[in-house]
């Protein structure tokens, strides 16, 4: 079972499946109040137009958290990409996900500026990053919004399929 996203310009869309989504929810079930987040690890389908997010990481071990922060670390991440990257299914760094611990989500200044740096830098070779963004589990549904950022243009909106 896969969750199928699409920008409504319909020049984007993100496929992630059941195991991914489940592991991110464990992460945000884990951290209780806190935020917290990870990198997503996936790939391109071959016209570029669909993401196909295979991983999401639980937070480096030296990442920061806090009721209404957080900051990812780097520990381990590097390793585990030069690994994804030299599999036969060949995964890599697509964007990021994170847990606002609230009903209502939206990304934060420092959540957009850092979206924003990762599409122009040359250290992620990522032009189109997503950033997920995955709230506090309700009685009925868990709140989710995702976005696509691509380089030097304004963030589009996923929603869902």
């Amino acid at each position: 079972m896969h969750h199928e996203w699409r920008t409504d310009c319909g020049a984007y869309g993100m496929s992630i499946t059941k195991n991914v989504w489940d592991s991110i929810k464990r992460e945000c079930i884990k951290s209780i109040n806190n935020e917290i987040g990870g990198i997503l690890i996936g790939y391109y389908t071959n016209e570029n137009r669909i993401a196909v997010v295979c991983e999401a990481t639980p937070p480096p071990k030296d990442s920061q958290q806090g009721r209404t922060w957080f900051w990812r670390g780097i520990t381990g991440l590097r390793s585990l990409l030069l690994e994804r990257w030299d599999q036969k299914q060949r995964t890599y760094y697509v964007g990021e996900w994170h847990y606002h611990p609230a009903k209502v989500i939206e990304p934060s200044i420092a959540d957009l500026r850092q979206m924003e740096s990762i599409s122009r830098s040359k250290r992620y070779y990522c032009n189109e990053p997503i950033l997920i963004i995955v709230g506090k589990e309700g009685k009925t549904d868990t709140p989710v919004r995702a976005f696509v950022f691509p380089r030097d243009q304004k963030r589009i909106e996923f929603g869902k399929v």
